[in-house]
């Protein structure tokens, strides 16, 4: 691991900034329990957790949705 794969506590971390143990699993930076075993290739969560992370909840939203089709 390189010297800039840690957060200001030294902690590892990947490339997007996610605090990861040995198996590059991230893991939550409170109790330190595995939360995503895998992850995409460019070091990401996985979606729907993905919208989550900007204080988006998709739960939230209230209404009637349609799909515009695609020509």
């Amino acid at each position: 691991m390189r010297q800039d794969d840690q957060d200001a506590y030294g902690r590892a971390v990947n490339q997007r900034g996610y605090l990861i143990d040995a198996r590059s699993n991230v893991i939550n930076k409170y109790n330190y329990n595995v939360m995503f075993e895998e992850l995409d290739s460019d070091g990401e969560i996985p979606y729907p957790y993905r919208l989550e992370k900007f204080n988006f909840n998709p739960h939230e939203i209230i209404g009637h949705f349609e799909y515009d089709e695609v020509t």
